[in-house]
């Protein structure tokens, strides 16, 4: 097997560009730009204390799932606010509005989002409170 025909069907974290910095980190594992794959895409997202969602509360038109790997995060789903802690799967339905914030500490979690967003049209809709 060439290293070309794994990368294909393997992805990595890019753990240097990870360790370099304490900001936001936000790596797209898989999407409809770096693969074959058109049913969900995939990210790998760092927020640092006291950071949240960018833009704060909005909603997709694609499902969305979100599972925190490390910390503790606060998310508000439909009205609804939740403290929610590692190892927990946050679904968010195409059209809810939700966003997360955590306090005091960093978190890691994965996000998939399905069917795969198309890239020529925003992936959300900020929502007013």
């Amino acid at each position: 097997m060439t290293t070309a025909t794994a990368s294909k069907y393997l992805r990595t974290i890019d753990f240097e560009t990870f360790n370099a910095n304490r900001d936001r980190f936000n790596q797209r594992l898989l999407d409809r730009a770096n693969s074959d794959i058109m049913s969900c895409a995939i990210n790998y997202v760092r927020t640092p204390p006291n950071g949240g969602t960018p833009g704060g509360e909005h909603k997709h038109e694609y499902d969305q799932f979100m599972f925190l790997v490390s910390g503790k995060m606060m998310v508000k789903i439909d009205g609804e606010v939740y403290p929610v802690s590692a190892g927990t799967l946050m679904t968010f339905p195409a059209g809810v509005p939700h966003h997360f914030w955590n306090l005091d500490e960093e978190t890691i979690h994965i996000t998939v989002m399905a069917p795969a967003p198309d890239p020529t049209q925003p992936r959300a809709t900020q929502v007013k409170s």
